[in-house]
């Protein structure tokens, strides 16, 4: 995957998409990862991740909350302090975006999107450097449309990024 500098800087947008098939993301995710040793990398499974409650779950799991009780207030809580994960930066994968949060309103993933995008946006301020928080989503061949209109209709921007 090209352009992902981007995806390892303050500022700028926090979500990202690339529109390539599953087995392909995998095979190019560990070089991603080796690019920017220093950022923490997660994954999930949007498939898996269908309603809020999952995607609390599987959340948790992935990066390592100290207690099992999450809701939105603790994810917010949670994904701006991370204490307990130290790293120059944070890179969250979510494979098969196409299906995360689908079993939803769309207001729910406004709700993930002010918590990742509104409130860390805040806290770039100058002087105050604050570790990155991004988000790259995967999305099967032809997808790419569905997911940027649902983001849009609540008001998110994406940033496409190409593939080599």
């Amino acid at each position: 995957m090209d352009e992902t500098r981007s995806l390892f800087e303050p500022g700028g947008p926090v979500f990202h998409a690339v529109e390539m098939d599953l087995p392909a993301f995998r095979a190019q995710a560990p070089s991603l990862r080796a690019r920017h040793a220093a950022t923490l990398v997660r994954t999930l499974d949007g498939a898996q991740c269908r309603t809020a409650l999952a995607f609390f779950g599987t959340i948790a799991a992935a990066l390592e909350f100290p207690t099992d009780r999450v809701g939105w207030n603790s994810l917010n809580d949670r994904l701006h302090d991370l204490t307990w994960l130290p790293a120059p930066g944070y890179l969250l994968l979510v494979e098969e975006a196409g299906s995360f949060l689908a079993d939803e309103a769309d207001t729910v993933l406004g709700h993930w999107h002010e918590i990742m995008a509104l409130h860390l946006a805040q806290r770039y301020t100058p002087g105050r450097p604050v570790a990155p928080r991004k988000v790259l989503m995967q999305v099967e061949p032809g997808g790419m449309e569905g997911l940027l209109a649902r983001w849009a209709r609540i008001g998110a921007q994406v940033s496409v990024v190409g593939h080599d």
